[in-house]
């Protein structure tokens, strides 16, 4: 019989994506902390029948000394325990500017190219309901509306990834955990005020996650929901590319640039200079952009959009 974390993915993560991801390859993405200790005890004892295969896959930074390296040996230790095939993976970074982001990079490249040599693969990550929240929080205080502003999906066809605990509570899957006697890893570094994520986590989460009101933390989340679909209902889709020039005519700049910096993501393009988007909304609203243009928005890769016939497409523009 299931109990109610695992009732809880089956039928909101699991049963709704079955057709899809059935019979696929998973890789999970495993630190040792709770969340994804939990994925894997989960998947191993409950839902292995589903998929030909899984592979947990952890990256050892090395930021950490020992602690890292007991990171890996209980990753180790637990695959072994249940069974699973484990690929402990040197990512080793230096302590210098961009840290976070050089460190998620490495972890990108490693499982970009695991799901293009293995059929029907996806990756698995531990992704709680909180995360989302905070992203949304992240975006807001960096004054930037990208696609963070919407909550994390469960399954992302298009990057191949699965969420499974999406819809659950951080709070659920450690108390699982505590209750069926399994153990995990802390991050000492989750302790720190140094990092973003971790100042929203520690200094707001009395009134951001429902400390003093027990209904907050679920009326936040189903702003959240409605947030991130605000626009997407307002304009719609784009039928074609990254939308027709005629369909942001008068509109407002800040608007624009909103819209597109979801429509980017969505299309897995990275805007890294959000000043040249703020500009390019600005001629969009007044009209100043015309087919046969190009505009260049990413200096570093040289992609930018290119307009065919009225529409906007992302494409390499130097």
């Amino acid at each position: 019989m299931l109990t109610s974390l695992p009732r809880q993915v089956k039928n909101h993560s699991l049963n709704p994506n079955l057709m899809e991801i059935e019979g696929g390859f998973l890789l999970f993405l495993a630190s040792g902390g709770a969340d994804s200790t939990a994925l894997l005890h989960l998947f191993a004892r409950f839902f292995s029948g589903h998929f030909r295969g899984m592979r947990v896959i952890h990256f050892q930074h090395g930021l950490r000394g020992e602690e890292s390296r007991k990171d890996a040996e209980f990753v180790a230790g637990l695959c072994r325990d249940l069974g699973l095939e484990c690929e402990i993976v040197p990512a080793f970074v230096r302590k210098e500017a961009n840290l976070q982001e050089r460190a998620r990079n490495l972890r990108r490249e490693h499982v970009g190219r695991l799901l293009r040599e293995i059929p029907d693969s996806w990756a698995v990550l531990g992704h709680q309901l909180e995360d989302s929240v905070e992203n949304f929080w992240i975006t807001l205080t960096q004054g930037r509306l990208d696609s963070r502003m919407e909550a994390l999906p469960v399954l992302d066809s298009r990057q191949r990834i699965f969420r499974p605990f999406r819809p659950v509570y951080r709070q659920e899957i450690r108390q699982w955990l505590l209750r069926e006697g399994f153990s995990f890893r802390e991050d000492s570094s989750n302790l720190s005020d140094e990092y973003l994520r971790n100042r929203i986590r520690h200094q707001n989460a009395d009134w951001m996650l429902g400390g003093f009101i027990d209904s907050l933390q679920e009326d936040f989340v189903l702003l959240h929901q409605k947030l991130s679909k605000e626009l997407w209902r307002k304009w719609g889709e784009p039928e074609e590319g990254l939308g027709v020039l005629s369909c942001f005519l008068g509109h407002d700049p800040d608007e624009i640039y909103h819209l597109l910096c979801l429509r980017f993501t969505k299309t897995g393009f990275v805007v890294l200079d959000h000043h040249r988007l703020r500009f390019l909304a600005g001629l969009l609203s007044f009209g100043r952009v015309s087919s046969g243009q190009k505009y260049l928005l990413n200096p570093k890769t040289g992609m930018g959009i290119a307009v065919i016939k009225g529409a906007m497409h992302a494409t390499k523009v130097q």
